[in-house]
């Protein structure tokens, strides 16, 4: 991190022999024995010129793997009575502060270029889809030849998020719901009996519990330069979308922090059973409103025979953790099976889960296949505040599922263990 700590200070350090100056030297010597090892003296760019430039930056190749990192990244958080995909029967109507938007790369971007994006609405009519679009604006406010498109079409799409550099490095935020009040867009939306589509553009989890009357939500994030491109495909159903939320999305903003794996209680709380003394909101539930590890596919996945090769785990066995994962719809699609452990008893707390691995498979409409996790003791092990490696005997809870809040479990016991 750049800071201005030497410059503002380093002269009266010295003033007051409080540093040596044969110290600056030998920083300094060590940059310029660096670079001199580096080749740098010679060829100060090692290769880098401007026609190499035109030749990698924006390259085609790159951008075709970012539109496929973008198509693999975005996540549907929601999609009653399969609103999605977008139909070429229906007509649409674009809204929301960020309709016309090319400004997709985010913060931190490198040498991506904002303005050689492309729009959503602009892709979504090259692949068929009848879209019409009234302006970019911060409200829900329309004139009545703009209240008359709007009512003429048959769904809406809104696009809600926040700017680029409203997140990021240094922008941190004390309300997380979305700015700007972009909430009323989808009162606005229902209130006009509509189907609506929310897609999100944001580089943080947002509560999002005020905008759950939406039909269906596309989380896209700044997804690069080919975000559009890439939403586009997934809108319409010739990408069947597989990202998995990176963190918890909370119900409202009291609950943060919230996470997947925090450390177990004396007193846990289990969903539907009241126990007046365990851990527990009076006025909102105690999971996310969007797990770690959630995503939606077109595709719908079922989980069954979750299996361990041995229920026993010696000290030197490898064992394997299987499940049946079933494709029930006739739409093939990728599904990310998740493997999670709870060490059950310990001498330090540790979290009631923890992800060890995962499998990404594409899975064929009606197919069943089987998933395997070799599991080692080092799977089992942690680090003790100290940094000693443990592995204590006991039971452990294996969990595979579609996310961290829907999982199905068994227990092996560990015969081993010791303090290494």
């Amino acid at each position: 991190m750049a800071s201005t700590c030497y410059t503002n200070h380093v002269k009266d350090l010295l003033d007051e022999k409080l540093l040596d100056e044969k110290q600056i030297d030998e920083a300094v010597y060590r940059i310029l024995k660096l670079k001199e090892e580096l080749g740098l003296f010679d060829d100060p760019f090692l290769g880098a010129n401007p026609d190499r430039e035109d030749q990698v930056i924006l390259a085609h190749d790159h951008l075709q793997l970012a539109e496929r990192f973008a198509e693999e990244s975005m996540v549907l958080l929601k999609n009653d009575q399969e609103t999605l995909p977008l139909s070429k029967k229906l007509n649409y109507v674009i809204l929301g502060p960020y309709a016309e938007t090319q400004r997709t790369n985010g913060s931190w971007a490198g040498h991506g270029n904002n303005q050689i994006n492309n729009k959503l609405a602009d892709q979504l009519k090259q692949r068929g889809i009848h879209i019409s679009f009234v302006k970019a604006t911060t409200a829900p406010d329309y004139s009545i030849d703009e209240l008359k498109l709007i009512e003429s079409a048959d769904q809406i799409i809104l696009t809600l998020g926040e700017n680029e550099y409203e997140s990021g490095e240094a922008h941190s935020k004390v309300n997380i719901h979305l700015p700007r009040e972009q909430e009323k867009f989808v009162s606005f939306a229902k209130q006009k009996n509509k189907k609506t589509i929310v897609v999100l553009y944001h580089g943080r989890p947002f509560v999002l519990t005020n905008i759950m009357g939406a039909d269906a939500i596309l989380d896209a994030f700044y997804a690069g330069s080919k975000a559009h491109e890439a939403m586009a495909k997934i809108l319409t159903g010739d990408v069947n979308p597989s990202g998995k939320l990176p963190v918890s999305y909370p119900r409202h903003s009291g609950q943060i922090p919230i996470y997947y794996n925090h450390l177990s209680t004396g007193r846990p709380h289990y969903k539907g059973v009241y126990s007046e003394y365990s851990s527990f909101y009076l006025d909102e539930e105690n999971e996310a409103l969007f797990p770690f590890g959630y995503g939606l596919s077109y595709a719908h996945f079922k989980y069954s025979n979750l299996r361990v090769s041995k229920k026993e785990m010696n000290a030197d066995d490898v064992i394997t953790l299987s499940v049946d994962v079933e494709n029930d719809s006739n739409i093939a699609g990728f599904e990310i099976a998740q493997f999670y452990i709870n060490d059950k008893i310990s001498y330090y707390a540790r979290p009631i889960k923890e992800l060890k691995g995962y499998k990404k498979v594409w899975i064929e409409a009606h197919q069943k296949v089987t998933l395997e996790f070799r599991i080692s003791k080092d799977d089992l092990s942690y680090f003790s505040p100290s940094g000693d490696k443990i592995i204590e005997p006991g039971d452990f809870e294996f969990m595979v599922g579609k996310h961290s809040e829907d999982v199905e479990t068994i227990t092996v016991k560990y015969l081993g263990g010791n303090r290494t």
